[in-house]
């Protein structure tokens, strides 16, 4: 991968910036206790819970999961999520992304690791672990497909600890998105995650920046559209779901 590339990618497609509208279900604040979102809901009651980008969870109970991940990653460096749009940051820690495919299946189809270059890495912000991956073309480095996981809160993120996938607030369940990338500046939600699970086999100091941990397991994501209210919420997002 070109280097003078990548960061200005991550900028504009999204794969990493604290700044971008994903559309995600609402996360767990406390990790005793599932609750509402503390910074788009206080003081309100659970019905009206949002997510960070506004939008509100869906309330029916989620389908299946038509699809299966593998998952299987190692992070070596735990990047600081409030830089990772620094360009000179992130060509400084060029060596923490890793230059190969730790999520892996097919989606709605699609291979989305049917591309030759590709990264991810993993970023903590506060409060917050997420693990970022990206597929991409050779010539260009145009982004085709992305995956994007949040744990929270980060201080549960311990070795050994199993963490389910789901759509809602709840203790230990991380929350995965699929994304489809149109160009360099837009992009789509392709699939959710609605099933699974994942376990740090490994896990230090996961709560700042220069911690390391490895993730395996195996996540069912299913399309947005079968998931009632998940498209209308995410229409008015900057990741709406693909046509």
């Amino acid at each position: 991968m070109k280097r003078h590339l990548f960061a200005g990618l991550f900028v504009v497609a999204g794969c990493g910036s604290t700044t971008t509208n994903y559309y995600l279900p609402a996360t767990a604040t406390d990790a005793s206790s599932p609750s509402t979102s503390v910074s788009a809901n206080d003081g309100k009651d659970a019905s009206s819970t949002t997510t960070d980008s506004g939008v509100a969870p869906p309330t029916d109970a989620p389908p299946t999961g038509v699809a299966g991940l593998t998952v299987n990653c190692s992070v070596p460096y735990i990047l600081d999520g409030t830089k990772v749009g620094d360009q000179t940051y992130m060509v400084q820690h060029f060596s923490h992304l890793v230059q190969q495919y730790c999520i892996t299946g097919i989606v709605r189809g699609a291979d989305i690791t049917a591309y030759p270059e590709k990264m991810y890495y993993g970023s903590h912000t506060t409060g917050a672990l997420g693990l970022y991956q990206v597929a991409m073309q050779q010539t260009t480095l145009t982004p085709t497909y992305s995956v994007k996981m949040d744990f929270k809160p980060d201080s549960a993120a311990k070795q050994g600890s199993d963490w389910g996938v789901g759509l809602t607030e709840q203790n230990d369940t991380t929350l995965v998105a699929v994304y489809k990338h149109l160009s360099m500046s837009q992009m789509c939600l392709f699939a959710i995650g609605t099933g699974g699970k994942v376990t740090f086999d490994k896990a230090q100091n996961t709560t700042k920046e220069g911690g390391s941990f490895t993730l395996k397991g195996l996540v069912n994501v299913t399309d947005p559209k079968d998931v009632p209210t998940v498209c209308d919420d995410a229409a008015s997002t900057s990741a709406p779901c693909c046509s």
